[in-house]
């Protein structure tokens, strides 16, 4: 499926549980609910790469890519709210198609498992050293990804051979390089591009088949039962998934009616940040068409205060942005066709810098010349949203 369809499904502001899917390959990443497959969010990626495995850490995405001018593997960094990429810096290795890239949520430590080999990486710098040796039973097994569940154990799933077709599971000890066997798998003939915990420890994996290599299908793996069981459908050439925190946004307050009986209200996609300069888009619909208004973002918490026949929702200090036009449809007719749009993180970013935790507040205010003074005024619903890093 490409950009283009997968942008006809996005559903703005849903909401949505507490983890997000972040689904990679070469052109675009995609933020999900995993609990319906719904699209939240598309973005074009940027510069285009190869990458193999990816992993969520405080508000971004790592993954590992192989520099084809040096043959050499290099760490890349994700911005969530923008889709940058940037180069975290050279491993010194080569890995090939066979790294698997992991983190250990108990100490924010990554992990590079590749052959019969355990790699512990530096995250700010992409360098690795050698841990220690994977004790496997024999030359047919083959570790080909790994996983870290939220109590730091490790689960790896080896390459099936001519002598046992089918995928086998192992708890890896990441120290030591001991495996315990848990069984096998029953799956068709591919392979496994990627595995990866959700915050409630379950395991997903994303599989490629032998027979069509550009569809890859999704499962959730229940390691008690070994079982497999296929999820929703992911876009064509997906080459990892990762999971972390849905933004925490809320809606509260109530808009005010404005003259042509329209509730302007608020819808929002992206993904907050205190660090990025965009990628965090707050849309006002049901807006009058060609009037102008300004965005309002307070630090003081939420209010209730009346105000101009309304409500202002949130507390002082506040700012405000430049005048926005509504646009919608052009004059003399009068309608509620007309939409706001700011990007949050552009705001903060320029006009108010603020630290990863912090709750702002935010309304959009603007013109009502179909209401008489002082209440010539349209008053949006409001939204609390916690920045992410």
């Amino acid at each position: 499926m490409g950009l283009l369809s997968w942008m006809a499904l996005l559903t703005l502001g849903t909401g949505g549980g507490a983890d997000r899917m972040y689904v990679q390959n070469n052109w675009q990443f995609i933020t999900l609910d995993p609990s319906s497959g719904a699209v939240l969010d598309v973005k074009p990626l940027s510069p285009l790469i190869l990458n193999r495995g990816l992993v969520y850490d405080a508000g971004r995405l790592y993954f590992l890519d192989q520099n084809v001018e040096i043959d050499r593997d290099r760490l890349m960094e994700l911005d969530l709210a923008t889709g940058r990429a940037r180069v975290v810096g050279p491993t010194g290795y080569s890995f090939g198609e066979g790294g698997a890239l992991a983190r250990d949520p108990t100490t924010g430590q990554f992990y590079v498992t590749f052959g019969e080999r355990i790699f512990r990486m530096d995250k700010n710098t992409g360098a690795i050293e050698f841990v220690t040796a994977i004790k496997v039973p024999s030359a047919f097994v083959y570790i080909e990804v790994i996983a870290i569940d939220s109590h730091g154990v490790a689960f790896g799933l080896a390459w099936p051979s001519g002598l046992n077709p089918r995928y086998q599971v192992y708890q890896i000890d990441l120290q030591t390089g001991a495996l315990t066997h848990l069984g096998g798998l029953d799956i068709g003939l591919g392979f496994f591009r990627t595995i990866a915990f959700d915050s409630t420890d379950g395991l997903w994996g994303l599989f490629t088949f032998w027979a069509n290599p550009q569809v890859h299908k999704l499962y959730k793996i229940d390691l008690q039962n070994l079982t497999l069981a296929e999820s929703f459908p992911l876009p064509q050439g997906a080459m990892g998934i990762a999971f972390g925190p849905a933004p925490q946004v809320t809606t509260y307050c109530t808009a005010k009616t404005n003259s042509a009986g329209c509730a302007p209200r608020l819808t929002w996609s992206g993904h907050p940040s205190s660090s990025a300069s965009f990628g965090f888009e707050i849309t006002c619909a049901e807006v009058l068409n060609n009037s102008v208004g300004m965005f309002l973002l307070g630090t003081g918490g939420r209010a209730s205060t009346p105000f101009q026949g309304g409500t202002l929702c949130l507390g002082a200090p506040w700012i405000s942005s430049e005048p926005v036009s509504a646009g919608g449809t052009p004059p003399p007719s009068i309608d509620c066709s007309g939409v706001w749009s700011i990007d949050l993180n552009s705001l903060i970013y320029w006009a108010l810098p603020l630290s990863s935790g912090s709750i702002v507040d935010c309304q959009w205010w603007g013109r009502d010349a179909g209401l008489a003074p002082p209440n010539a005024a349209q008053l949006s619903d409001a939204l609390e949203v916690v920045l992410m890093p």
